[in-house]
């Protein structure tokens, strides 16, 4: 379990979704967790909370330019992936001069996970990734790294702990 070694920072967005989800291990360790609006989810403005039926439906345009995975293409009243990418670039900076050794864990969601692993294998803001990694809720993705910088990626979207 994630809880079976020593972690030495505990981080969440601060959307209830992933406090709640943070919530358990902060009890298990004693940790306090770190709420940061940085670790939020992309943020979709005006399209939140819309399905995409409803959206190709009632906004084609807009569906459109989501479809064309544009990193630029800000949806109304949100932000653009390259706006995501740039934001979880900079949480990983100040985690790195926060955190430089230790166990962090982060409780964040899945585009955010995207682009913090995009960061991780420093692919450029201003290109548009020929993948998505599937994330599913309650995953667990593992990252190593070193004081040299070098990243090492242990899993993605392992769930192996809901197969209960």
């Amino acid at each position: 379990t994630i809880a079976a070694k020593p972690i030495d920072a505990l981080f969440s967005s601060d959307l209830p979704r992933a406090v709640q989800t943070a919530e358990p291990l902060a009890e298990l360790t004693g940790l306090t967790i770190v709420q940061d609006p940085m670790l939020r989810e992309k943020n979709f403005g005006d399209l939140t909370g819309m399905s995409f039926a409803d959206l190709e439906a009632k906004h084609p345009d807009v569906w459109q330019g989501l479809l064309a995975r544009d990193v630029h293409f800000q949806p109304p009243g949100g932000e653009s992936h390259a706006q995501c990418r740039a934001r979880m670039s900079e949480f990983l900076e100040r985690l790195y001069e926060r955190h430089s050794t230790g166990r962090v864990v982060l409780v964040t969601h899945g585009v955010a996970i995207n682009h913090l692993l995009y960061s991780l294998m420093r692919t450029p803001v201003s290109e548009s990734p020929a993948m998505v990694f599937q994330i599913d809720n309650c995953s667990i993705q593992r990252v190593e790294r070193q004081t040299t910088g070098y990243v090492r990626i242990v899993c993605i979207n392992d769930r192996a702990h809901l197969n209960f």
